[in-house]
């Protein structure tokens, strides 16, 4: 059996459709909290007959400030075995090392020497280049481009169709707009928009 918990956001389908490519017919979907699509057949953990905590267990949600919240309540739930799930469309170098928790979505490639730290996340069609970092609960948003050297810190998100030159840092928790081209470093918490990025100005 897989599970696939925190299915609280349309977002779990992806991981569904993913899990199901990489040959997972077994699949345990599961919902901490109220609200996840009925078509899911999402399952209350409080409601499941079987001792599933010690089963292959990846992420249901995608964005950081999701991802995050679930993973603490999987932990509260007793959760012990995280697995990565790398869906079969999608090229991952050889030589890139891909710790447990880590999702990568349909038709990315992620290149050689990389590095995905526990419960990162690259969704679809994204190109992490060579050399590059995703620290935990980091996420490159479908379509967006890493050039190489490029590393991303704790819990930071790069929007849809954002570009990151080489050897720039996004800072944690900070925010890459959608179409963004990020020229500089971004300070942790920051939200940087535009081509070139800058930082979003805030309206008083």
């Amino acid at each position: 059996m897989f599970v696939i918990f925190g299915a609280h956001t349309i977002y779990a389908w992806e991981v569904i459709e993913s899990a199901r490519r990489a040959g997972h017919r077994d699949l345990l979907v599961l919902d901490y909290n109220e609200g996840s699509d009925a078509d899911l057949g999402a399952v209350a953990v409080q409601n499941v007959r079987v001792d599933w905590r010690s089963f292959p267990t990846i992420l249901g949600a995608g964005l950081p400030e999701y991802r995050e919240p679930a993973f603490g309540a999987a932990v509260e739930n007793g959760v012990v075995n995280w697995a990565a799930l790398i869906d079969p469309t999608s090229v991952v170098a050889a030589s890139a090392e891909v710790e447990h928790g880590v999702y990568v979505n349909s038709q990315s490639a992620v290149g050689a020497k990389c590095t995905l730290h526990a419960h990162s996340h690259v969704n679809r069609s994204a190109s992490v280049g060579h050399h590059s970092t995703l620290e935990s609960f980091s996420c490159v948003g479908p379509g967006a481009t890493l050039s190489n050297s490029v590393t991303l810190e704790h819990a930071a998100f790069v929007g849809a169709g954002a570009v990151v030159i080489p050897g720039v840092r996004i800072g944690a928790r900070a925010v890459v707009g959608a179409g963004a081209v990020v020229t500089a470093d971004v300070a942790p918490d920051q939200v940087v928009v535009g081509n070139p990025a800058r930082p979003r100005k805030v309206s008083n």
